[in-house]
């Protein structure tokens, strides 16, 4: 049978997008206006098959959330590389050769969607997060661009909490 879709299903709606430059990232011990860019939290669900004679079933399993991407602005005040080796001597003391404990290292971010107006309208909270991966950039003569960091963040948790 045929399904006639109502009016007010059809159309327009007021609404306001959630734009992507609206958004902080707060990480301890790194100022949070050197944040360029940054990548949401994204989570990947292992699946179990269940074979059952002719039939098979799927369930969910482990949850993973991803690696986190990180775009740092350099400065020469305050320096965004000092607070980065610093944070990555909590974990592995180059120096000395020592490793640190988790609980040391491993920060909570908290991630903010604005609205046009400044107010919070999703907040997440990012637990156990810690680099895996620093990139301090490059430099060219021939370039007036901004150097740039790039991080790679694991982390053990994200919840959105509204």
């Amino acid at each position: 049978m045929a399904e006639t879709v109502p009016v007010g299903k059809m159309l327009p709606v007021k609404w306001e997008p959630v734009m992507k430059n609206r958004a902080l990232l707060e990480i301890e011990g790194i100022d949070y206006f050197l944040v360029k860019s940054f990548s949401a939290p994204q989570v990947q669900v292992e699946k179990v098959d269940i074979h059952w004679i002719n039939v098979q079933r799927k369930v969910a399993s482990k949850m993973t959330f991803q690696p986190m991407s990180v775009t740092l602005n350099q400065a020469i005040a305050p320096n965004a590389t000092q607070q980065i080796q610093e944070w990555l001597r909590l974990s592995t003391e180059y120096i000395s050769g020592r490793s640190g404990y988790s609980d040391f290292y491993k920060r909570d971010i908290v991630l903010k969607v604005l609205d046009p107006i400044g107010n919070v309208i999703n907040r997440w909270e990012i637990r156990g997060a810690f680099i895996t991966d620093a990139n301090f950039g490059e430099f060219a003569h021939e370039s007036a661009e901004v150097q740039e960091i790039q991080l790679t963040l694991e982390y053990d948790i994200a919840t959105i909490i509204y």
